[in-house]
């Protein structure tokens, strides 16, 4: 069957991630056991250490300034420009980390289709999957992957 309706091509889609990554092992047991199967990398006590560091407020405003504006906003509904614009607001994950306070939807991402047009002699529109996730999981997570950045640049320059 060839379908042309957009709700349904998302809900189609929408449907089958959800089943995909649903998927829950019943006790740490088997998860150990799923994980095990496969040759993981695994971060040394170094490596623990430094994730640990404090973020600071330099470092959340640096990366929010780098975040560009315009991006799709995620199930919250905020863009990096909210937080551009409002800094006094922008999140404080030091006390977040410690204290464990996220909230459920920073582990969640909406996933839709987005039209692209494609080059061929019609101008077809195709269509293509998105995840949008909230600005403040975005930021955390640029915020992590600088810090294990540059924890493997100071590896480098040692060695």
């Amino acid at each position: 069957d060839i379908i042309t309706d957009t709700t349904e091509i998302q809900r189609i889609i929408r449907d089958y991630y959800q089943k995909v990554y649903a998927k829950k092992l019943e006790t740490l047991e088997k998860t150990d056991t799923f994980l095990d199967t496969y040759n993981l990398p695994r971060l040394n006590q170094e490596e623990i250490e430094n994730l640990k560091r404090q973020i600071t407020s330099n470092g959340t405003e640096s990366v929010i300034k780098c975040t560009p504006m315009k991006k799709s906003p995620g199930m919250d509904g905020f863009i990096a420009e909210f937080y551009q614009t409002f800094k006094e607001l922008k999140p404080n994950y030091s006390s977040k980390l410690k204290g464990r306070e996220f909230f459920q939807t920073h582990y969640k991402a909406s996933s839709t289709l987005k039209p692209k047009l494609t080059r061929t002699q019609e101008q077809q529109k195709t269509h293509g999957p998105i995840s949008l996730m909230n600005i403040d999981a975005k930021i955390l997570n640029k915020i992590l992957s600088k810090q294990i950045q540059q924890h493997i640049k100071k590896i480098i320059h040692h060695d």
